[in-house]
């Protein structure tokens, strides 16, 4: 079995994240599970499935086979009935669970172990009344006292709603486009060529469409379509701003991005994402892609109390998905190597 330790993983150059933490998805009103493995997978099982969790990129949980935890190592999953946990649900908030059981999965086309946590029980009510789906799940250390929850100013903020800031985002969007849009189609064109030269009838339609879309963009056609979520994350309070944007043009996406921007008038761009842009213009993808594509804010937290926010962000690709925890600091979104992924 080929295996990865997801918590031990590292990302440009970051330390790799404590065998601790791990990200959680709701199961229930009460209950998450922390997944702590992902691997290839064995054979597909259809005995014992728990039903539909609450979590959209959860996983149907089952007592899982025996083979499956041979040789696991002490940082994965040895979890016990009755462990100690915390579940960071929002920046200052916390709650305190206990392990259920250790559990399997099959995320995608792979395997998963997990562990089911539930909260406990003077707790519960107050986490069933919580929106959030996915959380930050750490096993609390031997004789720490419980963490008290405090205040804090980081967390989802409303986004503008001014005539200003409108055209300040799109003014960014289409400077963006401008900017990306030739460096986007010129990497596409050897795929596109060689789609046009197919002897196959559906290549060369695809092809087609695929140019005319292009010469569309090209002439500036491109209708834009976008949504705003905002955050603090700082602890200077300044909002930042995820952007989801797409341009239609022929009754279909164009270009598509998502991009980071901060203030309240937001000029200043942190972070860009133009895959989904060339994803548009793969075959795999048949000129479109969905929200998980140009990202998904999961949550926000702040684990270590130090001002700086979290956020927990699902990105999907072609038939894949990871959910990773990105810390804010000074120089932009820095990767913490809390995450897991599956795909086919």
């Amino acid at each position: 079995m080929s295996t990865v330790l997801l918590t031990h993983t590292t990302v440009r150059g970051q330390e790799p994240a404590p065998a601790s933490a791990f990200i959680a998805f709701r199961v229930d009103s009460t209950r998450v599970i922390a997944t702590v493995k992902v691997t290839s997978a064995l054979q597909q099982l259809t005995d014992g499935l728990s039903p539909q969790p609450a979590a959209q990129f959860g996983y149907r949980y089952f007592d899982p086979p025996a083979f499956w935890l041979a040789g696991r190592d002490k940082g994965a999953a040895d979890a016990r009935p009755g462990d100690r946990w915390v579940i960071e649900a929002a920046p200052g908030r916390t709650f305190e669970a206990e392990t259920e059981r250790v559990v399997g999965g099959q995320p995608g086309c792979e395997d998963a172990i997990g562990v089911l946590l539930r909260v406990v029980p003077e707790q519960s009510k107050a986490f069933t009344a919580l929106p959030a789906k996915y959380f930050v799940a750490e096993r609390a250390t031997a004789n720490e006292p419980p963490r008290e929850d405090s205040g804090s100013p980081l967390g989802i903020a409303p986004p503008p709603s001014t005539a200003a800031f409108r055209a300040a985002i799109e003014s960014t969007l289409n400077a963006l486009l401008t900017r990306e849009l030739p460096a986007v189609i010129a990497h596409a064109a050897p795929d596109l060529a060689r789609m046009w030269s197919s002897p196959v009838d559906y290549h060369r339609a695809w092809a087609r469409d695929q140019q005319a879309t292009n010469d569309a963009m090209q002439r500036g056609l491109g209708k834009l379509k976008y949504d705003v979520q905002s955050f603090r994350l700082a602890p200077d309070g300044v909002p930042l701003h995820f952007v989801r944007a797409e341009w239609y043009v022929l009754g279909r996406q164009g270009f598509a991005a998502s991009v980071w921007l901060r203030g309240e008038q937001p000029r200043e761009v942190i972070e860009t994402n133009v895959k989904p842009a060339s994803w548009l213009r793969m075959f795999e993808f048949q000129g479109k892609v969905g929200q998980e594509q140009l990202g998904l804010i999961l949550n926000v937290v702040d684990r270590d109390r130090d001002g700086w926010g979290e956020v927990l962000v699902a990105e999907g690709g072609y038939e894949s998905l990871s959910i990773s925890l990105l810390k804010y600091s000074p120089t932009g979104f820095q990767p913490t190597g809390i995450e897991y992924a599956y795909g086919c």
